[in-house]
């Protein structure tokens, strides 16, 4: 596979872990700031912080899905110095983009996947007039077009999610673009905007203090944080098995002593009662994998991605 072939050239640098790191390092997330990215990241930098010795400074860097702090650390040095923390949309945006200013393939090391969700949640504000997945359905095709849900970009897993939903709900919604969960999430209290998906990092402490209401959950179980929502799948969407995962890489030609030394400070953060706390609590499941695994697991991300693409039919631009 590209990426495990990837990790095994990796190999041929010099041994390098003694004086590393010898300053801060900077954990770039591609997203704006307070979104489900922010909310993993912060305490498990702090942890490994006092690990390595040195500071992980969050650095948000939004925009175009993604892709634009992506690209940043794809070109960035590969010294170790300079990291990458997002979400699905790392596999979902070259199965969208035919253009890409990155290979999500061979230009990255994975270092390890962090954490999966159990779904991500549809939810509308607390007056919203459809009390249920069946009446906003029942709602949207009596107007199609009238309601608007809203994305953190083109491939994320909240676009991707409502793009299938409405192909297998048989309904027309109008799409308002965001740079991310958190910017959307106020305007979803508001009424600016009608419903959005989002994960269950945001959803959670929103739904449980009655700022936002949960109509369904995609992936195959409930989500421990939200048990009173129904999957999509209970409701008789059975293709509606969206589900989304916090990664960590490096540039792709960072020496392979240092992606292993990062592998093994950020599992034992996410080992540790604290952090662990912080992600159950936020209704996903801790993984902590190795490198290798992470490669495995996004080869096979990238194929699914590109088949739900079809299956929504939306051809890469």
């Amino acid at each position: 596979m590209a990426l495990a072939a990837g990790l095994a050239v990796l190999a041929s640098f010099p041994a390098r872990a003694e004086t590393y790191p010898d300053r801060p390092i900077r954990l770039i997330i591609p997203f704006s700031a307070g979104g489900p990215n922010d909310l993993i990241a912060r305490p498990l930098g702090d942890r490994m912080s006092q690990a390595l010795g040195q500071p992980l400074i969050v650095d948000n860097r939004p925009g175009a899905n993604g892709i634009i702090g992506t690209a940043l650390v794809a070109k960035a040095p590969p010294d170790g110095y300079t990291l990458l923390m997002t979400t699905g949309s790392f596999t979902a945006n070259p199965a969208i983009n035919a253009k890409m200013p990155y290979d999500a393939l061979t230009d990255f090391a994975p270092i390890t996947l962090l954490a999966q969700s159990f779904g991500i949640v549809l939810v509308v504000r607390p007056d919203f007039p459809a009390k249920s997945l069946r009446e906003l359905v029942e709602m949207a095709k009596r107007a199609p077009g009238r309601y608007s849900y809203a994305h953190s970009g083109i491939g994320n897993s909240n676009y991707v999610a409502a793009e299938l939903f409405q192909k297998l709900a048989e309904i027309e919604l109008i799409k308002v673009p965001y740079k991310g969960t958190s910017a959307f999430a106020p305007d979803i209290m508001s009424g600016q905007v009608d419903m959005g998906f989002m994960s269950t990092v945001i959803a959670t402490p929103n739904v449980n203090s009655g700022l936002l209401r949960a109509l369904a959950t995609t992936g195959r179980e409930r989500a421990p944080t939200l048990p009173d929502a129904p999957t999509f799948l209970e409701l008789g969407f059975e293709e509606m098995d969206v589900t989304g995962y916090f990664g960590l890489w490096a540039p792709g030609a960072t020496p392979r002593d240092r992606v292993a030394l990062i592998n093994r400070e950020a599992v034992n953060a996410l080992r540790s009662p604290a952090v662990r706390k912080v992600i159950t609590d936020s209704g996903l499941r801790v993984v902590a994998s190795s490198p290798e695994e992470f490669a495995q697991f996004v080869e096979r991300d990238f194929e699914w991605q590109k088949a739900i693409v079809k299956r929504i039919g939306m051809p890469a631009e």
